[in-house]
């Protein structure tokens, strides 16, 4: 019920929950949609991901992993990600 009662109803439509969507959920009334900061978002969240597994600052995920002897694996995955966020910053 405390969808129905949001003042902008942004996520009702998004959700599929109106009458005017008729219970079809669709990506493209979601807000990053519809405000152009699709991008950003996908950025911010392979930034985030990278400092997870990659962070020079503290002792990360990756360094944790690393001590199980699977650094090939967190290797790869820093790869992919740096990789995912220089195609990002072409877009």
């Amino acid at each position: 019920m405390a969808l129905i009662n949001l003042k902008s109803g942004a996520l009702v439509v998004w959700a599929g929950l109106s009458k005017k969507c008729k219970n079809i959920p669709n990506n493209h009334r979601a807000e990053y949609a519809i405000n152009g900061n699709n991008m950003n978002a996908v950025k911010a969240i392979l930034v985030t991901q990278s400092q997870v597994i990659n962070s020079s600052d503290y002792q990360d995920f990756g360094d944790i992993a690393r001590q199980f002897k699977t650094s090939k694996e967190i290797d790869q995955a820093i790869s992919a990600l740096n990789n995912a966020i220089a195609n990002a910053n072409e877009v």
